[in-house]
């Protein structure tokens, strides 16, 4: 359906939203893909630029280069959406913004969508009327990071060193492996970290700090219980980022 750069768990996710990619004919396959719900700007590579003598001897006429092969709709095609339309991308944060024309404009994937009859595809998770266009939706519990988990808490979303973090931000982290445990601190300072919440369960890795201060540089980290390790509490690393003016 989508264009990726690594594997995506049928269980956690169905479609993946990147902000461009290119779309190959012919020999270069994607005559039956589905295209949609993405935010993304779709470039077309073809050896078909033009119209006369496109037709095969057996009357199969391959798209031009103008055209997405296969079937595409409910895509967000305008260059530059995810900048306009999504929280924060520059630092990960790539949810649909609240009142985003992304909510409930995707359309489902069914089962007669798939040309392939071994497809271990399963039903979208959909918060709303409809899906989202992008790769998340509003709303949801979870904030999806693709990866292995490590021995601490990973991929920390604002990105570590991040810039112009908006004040609204979330705290937002892949969780560390066999830990079901997790406590989140923040501060102004490397050394006076405080403790603002805890996960269990792996219910959410969504954290909403009290509003963040303009030009400010934070520091957190999140510590894991990992009972199956010699040291229960597993340390975190120490991650960075600075807000916006506004």
């Amino acid at each position: 359906m989508n264009s990726s750069s690594y594997p995506v768990p049928d269980e956690e996710k169905v479609t993946l939203a990147i902000q461009g990619f290119r779309a190959m004919h012919d020999i270069m396959g994607n005559t039956h893909s589905l295209t949609r719900n993405n935010i993304a700007t779709i470039k077309n590579r073809s050896w078909n630029l033009d119209a006369p003598g496109r037709i095969k001897s057996d009357g199969y006429a391959p798209p031009l280069a103008t055209e997405i092969p296969g079937k595409s709709d409910s895509n967000m095609l305008i260059p530059g959406a995810s900048w306009i339309h999504l929280r924060d991308p520059k630092n990960y944060d790539f949810r649909p913004k609240e009142n985003s024309p992304l909510v409930d404009s995707g359309a489902r994937v069914k089962g007669e969508d798939l040309p392939s009859e071994i497809s271990n595809y399963k039903e979208q998770i959909i918060i709303g009327d409809a899906p989202d266009i992008g790769a998340y939706e509003y709303g949801a519990p979870r904030y999806w990071i693709p990866g292995r988990k490590t021995t601490t808490a990973s991929s920390p979303v604002p990105k570590n060193g991040g810039n112009e973090v908006p004040l609204n931000a979330d705290l937002m982290f892949l969780e560390a492996y066999n830990s079901m445990h997790h406590r989140i601190l923040i501060g102004e300072s490397p050394d006076s970290l405080v403790e603002i919440a805890q996960t269990r369960n792996l219910e959410t890795n969504i954290i909403t700090p009290e509003k963040l201060k303009p030009e400010t540089t934070y520091y957190w980290r999140v510590d894991a219980h990992v009972p199956t390790a010699k040291q229960a509490i597993q340390t975190g690393d120490l991650w960075q980022f600075s807000t916006s003016s506004e």
